[in-house]
């Protein structure tokens, strides 16, 4: 150890101070992978750190009597290599008194030695405001309410609770596994910007938070812990109940650890799974649609947030615990960049203390896969955002590349700036060689991009036969599969109304014609009066009439005669415009896809193969390569058929306020397909899956097309 490394000339503002630990502090002993870590613990304050041996027995030293000097001398004559420098100690000193755990004579004003220190929590403090994802506002102490609560905890968390729990999510996965399809559909169909769901979700999410977090404060209460904090946080600007249970950290026995960060994933899955079975049972409506609203809640952002290890949240606090690697997040962070600047800067690495070959490895894993998953976990809601509100997507998306593009790139050019001699000119060359290598994987190296989308099977209009009116369904004189020509005679229906509205007119024509015929001939302005009446309900009855005849349909095209739908034709009631068969012909079917605005944006940027599969036919030799036959100018909300919509299993989001499934939420585009040659036979209406292959184009090029379009759908709204 170097001279340079060992001393600083801060030390004498520190070394005749004698720091002591505070009154109430208590000191837990954890055994990380065979190494002793001590934990100091202030329960007032709920405020922990975490130290490993070495620096322990120097803290323990800390009575009020001996100075820091004195204490940092006899460690340097016992241990000489292993002893902490001046540095570190004087880090540690500032931990400790950041986290109100040291007392220290205030005559020596010590604020100098802790300005790094106070400079260190002012960041983590605007860290936590600039931070829009995150924001946490302290309100009471809930710490005499859940003692009177511990009978609670102790039932919930022992192993009757334990095998209830498992129960039921037994039982929960036996009656939702024949649902999955059912399960699948809503949750595509679910729309989590409507009005009603979003007031149900702001009603539910923070009830379900609030005993999450109870069970956290009653996990910490089972096993001897106390609570004193309680709050609510800003998640996404959603606001949410939490507890601190820093308690949990002085627990000796890291399973009593790993419960208490669980116990709000286990509560959330618990509600979940009582939500699931009623939704399983319950007819469509309000009790379904709420219980599908809390098992979204309960289950999927537990998935997403609190049970991912890979962000810093109950999932992350349980994989440190098992782990054995205290401070992963961190550890793993300060690994990860001690190496890339040894490795790439020549910058000496100071040594880890690894306990074994795998933690490496850990570290390294754990910081590169959390850092590409809050990256893009991050992105994804700032997208989802844009589209409903827009401004804020937009605001966080600026700040995304604010804090993961701005700011790294200005600590870069401050590292390089303070860098001497040979090493600022390998920094120099190394950080100029990787932002080339950069700018050209995002500005010139093609990346292939395909657009995904399901259509289904179309006829030309003439091919599909639709009722004129209203009216019930009395004779089919073609059976299904028959083949008919145009002119065939297909159906007879029937309209009790129609036949009502002709006799009507015919009697009303009868006594109009009977009175004219009685009218003497001198008077004129009579019978022209009549003329009239007789003329324009003679009008009426030939309309009427017209549509009498309409219902005897007849085919407009030549092929297989295909009754829409299961039921038979006779009998049914159809309403007029209604599909109520196709005349198939032979060659002259098309795929029908409705695209979004956004991927009609990647068509116009070429096309280089269009591709459609067929999932309801797994013998086809698929795929088969088709193009594009007609392609509406315009975008309608309207789409062809309710197959291409959430309600009919297709991917357009549907408009829940048109039952019949022919809205969608977003304008889309109409686009048909040429039928595939040798293309298998597929129902007419039944699903196919297409695939269009865009030209490779660079990924800066994609994204400036994408804010581009973003900006232009948003002034075009």
């Amino acid at each position: 150890m170097s001279n340079d490394n060992l001393f600083s000339p801060d030390w004498y503002r520190v070394k005749d101070l004698k720091p002591r630990l505070s009154g109430d502090v208590t000191v837990a002993r954890h055994v990380y992978r065979g190494v002793p870590w001590y934990v100091l613990y202030r329960a007032s304050t709920s405020a922990y750190h975490r130290v490993e041996s070495r620096e322990f027995e120097l803290i323990n030293g800390f009575d009020g009597i001996e100075t820091v000097d004195a204490l940092w001398q006899r460690a340097i004559e016992s241990r000489d290599a292993e002893a902490p420098t001046q540095p570190e100690l004087m880090d540690l000193l500032a931990q400790l008194h950041e986290a109100d755990l040291l007392t220290i004579d205030r005559r020596l004003n010590p604020e100098m030695l802790f300005s790094r220190g106070k400079e260190a929590a002012r960041k983590d403090t605007r860290a936590r405001f600039l931070n829009p994802l995150y924001l946490r506002f302290r309100l009471i102490d809930p710490n005499d309410l859940l003692s009177r609560l511990a009978w609670l905890g102790r039932g919930l968390f022992g192993r009757a609770g334990a095998c209830a729990w498992l129960g039921l999510m037994a039982l929960t996965l036996i009656q939702i596994a024949p649902l999955w399809p059912q399960l699948r559909y809503e949750f595509a169909a679910f729309d989590f910007f409507a009005p009603a769901n979003g007031i149900g979700f702001f009603l539910v999410f923070p009830v379900i938070k609030l005993l999450h977090e109870i069970s956290h404060g009653l996990a910490v209460k089972r096993y001897g812990g106390d609570v004193h904090e309680m709050g609510v946080a800003l998640l996404v600007l959603l606001p949410i109940p939490y507890v601190d249970a820093s308690a949990a950290a002085a627990f000796p026995d890291k399973h009593h650890r790993m419960l208490v960060g669980a116990a709000g994933i286990l509560m959330e899955l618990g509600i979940a799974a009582v939500a699931a079975l009623i939704w399983a049972v319950s007819e469509p409506g309000r009790v379904h649609d709420l219980a599908f609203m809390i098992m979204l809640v309960g289950g999927l952002s537990t998935v997403v947030f609190n049970g991912n290890p890979l962000l810093k949240f109950d999932g992350y606090y349980v994989l440190a615990d098992a782990l054995e690697m205290p401070n992963l997040a961190d550890r793993s962070k300060r690994h990860l960049l001690g190496r890339l600047k040894h490795r790439l800067f020549g910058i000496p690495d100071p040594a880890e203390v690894v306990h074994d070959a795998w933690e490496p490895v850990w570290l390294t894993g754990y910081a590169i896969t959390s850092t590409a998953y809050r990256l893009m976990l991050m992105i994804s809601i700032a997208y989802m955002l844009s589209g409903r509100l827009f401004f804020f997507g937009v605001a966080l998306a600026i700040w995304i590349v604010a804090m993961q593009l701005v700011l790294p790139s200005w600590k870069l050019l401050r590292f390089l700036a303070e860098q001497t001699g040979a090493r600022r000119a390998r920094a120099l060359a190394v950080s100029s060689a990787l932002a080339c290598v950069t700018v050209g994987l995002l500005g010139w190296l093609p990346v292939p991009l395909n657009t995904v989308t399901r259509g289904i099977v179309w006829l030309p209009e003439n091919a599909i036969v639709r009722t004129s009116s209203r009216c019930e369904v009395v004779e089919v004189l073609a059976s299904p599969g028959e083949v008919v020509q145009p002119g065939d005679t297909l159906f007879r229906c029937d309209d009790a109304e129609l036949n009502s509205e002709v006799a009507v007119l015919q009697g009303q024509l009868d006594e109009l014609s009977a009175e004219r015929a009685g009218l003497d001939t001198v008077d004129r302005a009579k019978r022209q009066m009549l003329d009239n009446e007789i003329a324009t309900l003679t009008s009426r009855r030939l309309r009427a009439r017209q549509r009498q005849q309409a219902l005897t349909v007849v085919a407009q095209a030549a092929g297989s005669f295909t009754v829409a739908g299961e039921r038979a034709l006779a009998g049914q009631h159809l309403d007029q415009g209604a599909v109520a068969a196709y005349i198939v012909p032979d060659r002259e079917r098309t795929v029908r896809v409705a695209l979004e605005q956004s991927d009609v944006g990647y068509l116009a940027d070429g096309i280089q193969r269009i591709e459609v599969f067929f999932p309801a036919r797994p013998d086809s030799p698929a795929p088969f390569t088709t193009r594009i036959v007609r392609q509406t100018p315009q975008a309608s909300a309207r789409v062809p058929s309710p197959a291409l919509t959430t309600l009919g299993g297709g991917n357009l989001v549907a408009d829940t306020g048109d039952a019949t499934g022919h809205t969608a939420i977003e304008p889309v585009f109409d686009v048909q397909l040429a039928w595939p040659t040798e293309a298998p036979d597929v129902p007419v209406g039944g699903h196919i899956d297409v695939k269009f292959t865009h030209p490779p184009a660079p990924l800066a090029r994609r994204l400036v097309a994408g804010i581009r379009r973003a900006f232009l759908k948003r002034m075009d709204a």
